[in-house]
């Protein structure tokens, strides 16, 4: 097994800046850094040490005191309070024995001082100390970076998930509301038949209603729980249609046999408000969707309109094509819906008070809203003059397929 061996920090190539006005110690300190292994960087003042310094970016300096223009002492000051050579290892070289030059150095930053005529080994063994003093420098210097790098990192995420949070909560609370909402709307809208079950039920089981009472009782206990099982209906399918996705459906639907179906469904609501239906208009209309989903939003279109119309009124229908869409327009004569519900209408909780004649509308304004946003489409309203409103429902046409390609 071939086994590697790690470079000491002390034996790994440096660059080193040697700075002496002398020819003669520049090229003595010039072989001793070469037979070391370390590339000499030469400079003869102290202006020239420091335009080096950017140039080369050496590893250590061997600096002496004694220069003609800027001498050792300011180049050391000069180094020390630069920001990216501060931490720099500098040995003071010179013919300078007196104590105080030493403290000078020492207090301005120098790592060591030696004094002139230079022992060869002692310089030696400083050269290679400084050098591995800088080495582990480095090393400690790399990695705070990296620990201060990854700790902006990982703030950021905190700080990423804290907002992912902070934004799951208020959606939890939104959600939270939504639901108080929406369980307060339906207990407001099971009340009035419940109340109409109730009272009818105790009529019925008390034993001196008279017959015509009672065949009253009987009338106003099976429209409540008529009106009732409406809602619950209404309640199951909103939720139904919140959770469904509405990519899976492939099924293709005519928009004559769904309308057929709704008519036939709402001719009894029909009858009892005095309004007439709309004639069924044969066509090959076809459209993405579940056939029984579409004629639930056509009955509850048709009942939305027949509650805004007038007794002895007639409902009208009108089918356009749109480029790829059909607008399927029901018009209703009676009643208007105010303005302050222009663009709540078919929210959840657009509606908060009775509008028209004859009890609330129920769930039916969202759900229809549900419905045809699940089959790609969308309704709206218009109010007509003098009166009255017209539902307009746009769907998605498939031209492609005839209704004798899909039996």
């Amino acid at each position: 097994m071939t086994q590697t061996t790690s470079i000491s920090p002390s034996h790994r190539a440096a660059t080193i800046l040697i700075v002496d006005d002398i020819e003669t110690n520049l090229n003595l300190l010039y072989v001793v850094v070469k037979a070391l292994g370390h590339t000499p960087v030469l400079a003869k003042t102290g202006r020239e040490a420091l335009l080096m310094l950017q140039k080369h970016q050496p590893d250590l300096i061997l600096l002496d005191i004694l220069m003609p223009d800027m001498d050792g002492y300011q180049v050391l000051s000069a180094i020390r309070q630069s920001i990216q050579f501060r931490r720099l290892p500098v040995v003071v070289i010179s013919a300078i024995t007196e104590m105080d030059s030493i403290v000078k150095c020492i207090q301005l930053g120098a790592d060591d001082y030696l004094t002139k005529p230079l022992n060869k080994t002692i310089l030696e063994a400083r050269i290679q100390s400084c050098l591995e003093r800088k080495y582990w420098n480095d090393q400690e210097s790399n990695y705070l970076k990296k620990v201060d790098k990854r700790r902006i990192l990982l703030e950021k995420m905190i700080d990423e998930k804290n907002n992912e949070l902070a934004a799951v909560y208020q959606a939890l609370n939104d959600i939270n509301k939504t639901k108080n909402e929406f369980v307060r709307i339906i207990s407001h809208e099971l009340r009035t038949p419940l109340n109409s079950l109730m009272g009818s039920s105790k009529y019925l089981l008390s034993k001196g209603a008279n017959q015509e009472l009672r065949k009253e009782s009987i009338e106003l206990f099976t429209d409540a729980l008529e009106q009732f099982k409406e809602i619950v209906e209404h309640t199951e399918l909103l939720v139904q249609l919140e959770l469904k996705n509405k990519k899976t459906q492939q099924n293709y639907a005519f928009i004559d046999t769904a309308m057929s179906i709704a008519i036939h469904r709402i001719r009894k609501f029909a009858h009892t408000r005095e309004v007439t239906l709309p004639e069924i208009i044969s066509n090959d209309f076809l459209t993405i969707g579940d056939e029984g989903l579409l004629a639930k939003g056509f009955e509850c279109l048709l009942k939305l309109a027949i509650k805004f119309s007038s007794p002895n009124t007639v409902l009208s229908m009108d089918f356009n094509l749109v480029e790829t869409s059909l607008k399927l327009s029901i018009s209703a004569t009676g009643w208007k819906i105010p303005n302050k519900y222009k663009n709540s209408f078919f929210d959840l909780f657009g509606i908060t008070e009775t509008i028209i004649p004859g009890g609330d509308l129920g769930l039916i304004p969202p759900l229809l809203n549900s419905i045809f946003k699940f089959t790609n489409g969308s309704i709206e309203f218009q109010n007509l003059t003098p009166t009255g409103v017209c539902f307009t429902v746009t769907l998605p046409m498939i031209s492609d397929i005839s209704k004798s390609d899909c039996f």
